[in-house]
């Protein structure tokens, strides 16, 4: 029982599938912002901002090949890996979160490569969403951890929520192949709920 307010009309719990809580979409009406980012058209001229900038293109382009990116995707998809693939750096990262790399990966050169232009960090961009597309199954499914293994350590809400936000990065970039793998992905994905 409430103490510091009376009960609410409908009671205390929450309502489930009840159209009549919703408010129609008719009568949304979007936020009218203050100020607006840009999402392309920014130059960098020195400073800290483009160090940083520049550091992190360093690190996405040292940390991992293309290939190691790609291993758990081609290794799901039955795909062999190309012969002399180091092993796996960290067993955490790499396997019990596989593909969460390519998802950071994605994350970190799609947001730089829209405001500087690097070719060969958008060549790798390219190819790594070209390796996930080339492992895609018919239904749409494109995660490198088998279907079953969803609910394993944080495959379905980490690693998934990574992949998602480096394929909108690398579609926001330009690479709209990025945004067909994630429709095809999520239409299997609400299918399953």
């Amino acid at each position: 029982a409430q103490v510091t307010r009376a009960e609410r009309a409908g009671g205390e719990v929450v309502f489930m599938n009840n159209p009549g809580n919703v408010t129609p979409a008719s009568s949304w009406k979007p936020p009218v912002y203050k100020a607006k980012k840009p999402l392309s058209g920014v130059r960098l001229n020195g400073g800290l901002f483009q160090t940083a900038m520049e550091n992190n293109i360093d690190y996405l382009l040292n940390s991992y090949t293309v290939d190691e990116l790609l291993r758990q995707f081609r290794g799901r998809a039955g795909i062999a890996n190309p012969p002399g693939l180091p092993k796996p750096k960290t067993r955490f990262w790499e396997e019990d979160l596989a593909g969460a790399n390519a998802g950071r990966f994605l994350m970190g050169a799609g947001n730089t490569v829209r405001w500087i232009d690097h070719p060969e960090l958008r060549r790798r961009l390219d190819a790594v969403v070209d390796g996930i597309a080339q492992c895609r199954e018919s239904d749409g499914y494109i995660m490198a951890y088998p279907k079953n293994t969803i609910f394993f350590s944080e495959r379905g809400a980490y690693t998934r929520a990574w992949l998602t936000h480096g394929l909108i990065e690398a579609g926001n970039a330009g690479n709209h192949k990025a945004f067909e793998l994630l429709r095809g992905y999520y239409d299997w994905f609400n299918q399953c709920s």
